[in-house]
């Protein structure tokens, strides 16, 4: 059973929404963020896609890594 879900807005942006009700703006353009789309679906992340580098953490893992990038 997964525990996202994925809406599709156009053939270069779509919306993946996790558990927790977080949503993530994916597109595809050259250009810019689209803001159109995130304003009207409220989206916490716009990510531009293919990636280049990603990673992939718990929430504990990022809130402790996000306090040593503070501390050093």
């Amino acid at each position: 059973m997964p525990n996202f879900s994925v809406e599709v807005i156009s053939p270069h942006e779509k919306i993946l929404t996790d558990a927790v009700g977080r949503k993530v703006l994916l597109y595809s353009k050259k250009e810019a963020r689209p803001k159109r789309a995130s304003q009207e679906t409220n989206v916490s992340l716009a990510v531009r896609t293919p990636l280049r580098r990603t990673i992939a953490c718990t929430p504990i893992q990022l809130v402790l890594s996000l306090r040593l990038e503070k501390e050093s």
